[in-house]
């Protein structure tokens, strides 16, 4: 496909297409981190994770932050 910044479509195009790169990079390392369906990433753009939460010994599904942060928290952010 051939996309152009020169309208508003292309640009808008262009841009779902960069956002579902970043999410398809994002839940390989999520994945890779903490196995498979064991993480959500919300409509809103939260990332959930199930497994043992930070700084206690229970384990349970825990809000990581946004897509963002989570990818800071990876290292995967650019």
């Amino acid at each position: 496909m051939n996309y152009t910044y020169h309208t508003a479509q292309g640009k808008a195009v262009l841009n779902k297409a960069m956002e579902n790169a970043r999410i398809k990079t994002l839940r390989a390392a999520l994945r890779e981190k903490y196995g498979a369906r064991c993480y959500r990433i919300t409509r809103t753009g939260e990332v959930h994770i199930y497994g043992q939460m930070p700084r206690s010994n229970t384990i349970g599904w825990w809000l990581m932050g946004d897509i963002l942060w989570a990818e800071w928290w990876l290292g995967i952010h650019a």
